[in-house]
C-alpha cells in the first residue's frame, strides 16, 4: 500500500524458498522490504 493508502501491487507467491526470495524481490521495488507494510490474505 502507498502512504494515502492506495494498493500499489497484488501477487501470490508460493510457499517455499524460492517464493519467499521472489517476495522479497518484489518488495523491494517499492523501498526497504523490511520496512514496506503488506497485507496477507487466505
Amino acid at each position: 500500500m502507498s502512504a494515502a493508502g492506495k494498493v500499489v501491487g497484488q501477487f501470490m507467491i508460493e510457499h517455499t524458498a524460492d517464493g519467499i526470495a521472489t517476495l522479497i524481490h518484489r518488495l523491494a521495488k517499492h523501498g526497504d522490504p523490511e520496512l514496506v507494510q503488506v497485507g496477507i490474505e487466505r
